[in-house]
């Protein structure tokens, strides 16, 4: 029986025709390997009737309150970058309210208590899927294997394949199966254990569905939790995130308390001694 509320959510289907062929072979990728499924293709490219088919379910597929249909394309995995402490602290010193980071985003989402965009941190998943160039859906992009293959969408409807007990019962493991040391953590909340392809190892009591990124994502979270906390309070009571940033600037010590400084040692257009992010001239300065 279909979960109430699980056919009603947004749905989200990654269009991967050629990722499993891309050129630039890195060596982290985990889609290369998926050429294997499909032995002897000569071409990944989707064609017009599994792009029309894919198209027009895709719509038809969406719950009719959604206000905005996103279409995903992949044709070879970007980069991918660690989560960097400095980059955070460069962010909230010069950066808020100007650039957005989305993984500074998810963050404040679950101080919020909100439920966040992306699936690897909600304590769910299940709502977004991949397609390949033939028409074949899976379960997930990192999950395109043929235990996870729901079907074609050349005999099956996507509607049908992604709000099937099989789809609910994969999004629902992503809680069920998570281990009990992640149960007791206090930055589940916001990890919820991540994404369960990278639930690799042990934990330290020995059961196995630790994630190996677990280590890092800890001391990210703890790291960030001061401010995310201030953050959030602030959005609660209407008033805009960039206030911690300005208290915090404000509790700095001013360029002219530093052991010889001079007004004349910085211009008015340079960056303030103080670490604002700002212009002297339209901080410090006033003061």
């Amino acid at each position: 029986m279909i979960a109430p509320g699980f056919s009603e959510q947004g749905l989200h289907v990654m269009s991967k025709p050629v990722g499993a062929v891309c050129n630039l072979d890195c060596a982290y990728c985990y889609y290369l390997k998926k050429k294997d499924l499909y032995p002897g293709t000569k071409s990944w490219r989707m064609t017009e009737k599994t792009l029309d088919a894919y198209i027009r379910q895709y719509i038809e597929a969406q719950p009719p309150v959604l206000d905005e249909i996103i279409f995903g394309w992949q044709g070879g995995e970007p980069t991918l970058l660690g989560i960097d402490i400095a980059v955070f602290e460069e962010w909230l010193k010069c950066d808020v309210g100007r650039t957005f980071v989305q993984i500074f985003d998810e963050a404040l989402t679950a101080w919020l208590g909100l439920v966040p965009p992306l699936c690897i941190f909600r304590k769910q998943c299940g709502r977004a899927l991949a397609i390949e160039h033939n028409g074949d859906l899976y379960s997930c992009d990192h999950f395109v294997e043929p235990t996870y293959k729901l079907g074609n969408i050349h005999e099956r409807p996507i509607a049908e394949l992604a709000n099937s007990e099989r789809q609910e019962r994969f999004g629902r493991d992503k809680e069920m199966k998570l281990p009990a040391y992640c149960r007791k953590c206090d930055v589940r909340f916001v990890c919820n254990g991540e994404c369960p392809k990278n639930r690799l190892i042990r934990t330290p009591d020995g059961e196995l569905g630790l994630n190996f990124l677990c280590k890092g994502y800890y001391r990210f979270f703890k790291h960030i939790d001061p401010v995310m906390k201030e953050m959030a309070e602030e959005l609660r009571h209407g008033r805009p995130a960039m206030n911690v940033v300005r208290r915090r600037n404000a509790t700095r010590r001013s360029p002219k308390k530093r052991r010889g400084w001079r007004s004349d040692n910085i211009g008015r257009n340079d960056p303030c001694l103080c670490g604002s992010g700002r212009k002297y001239k339209r901080c410090c300065m006033k003061h």
